[in-house]
């Protein structure tokens, strides 16, 4: 498997902020309008959670990489003992 940082984590984060901006433009078509503040503290709340996951998602790529080269090394290592 190769790191990146477009895993899992990152990946829902982007798509809960997709998710909202779909939400404000689809649900006035349903008769459901929200004030301002209503999008102002959803949009709020769901940037702090797709920052987060974010950051998490950036530090498990951080620690895979850091494995994959730990591994390349040790293998290298065994093989120039031989």
């Amino acid at each position: 498997m190769t790191p990146t940082i477009f895993n899992s984590k990152s990946k829902l984060g982007a798509i809960l902020f997709a998710v909202v901006v779909l939400a404000q433009l689809w649900l006035p078509m349903f008769g459901i309008h929200l004030t301002g503040d209503d999008w102002e503290k959803i949009f709020r709340s769901i940037e702090i959670v797709s920052i987060t996951l974010a950051a998490f998602g950036i530090r498990d790529a951080i620690f895979k990489t850091q494995s994959v080269v730990n591994s390349e090394v040790t293998q290298l290592k065994l093989e120039k003992r031989k």
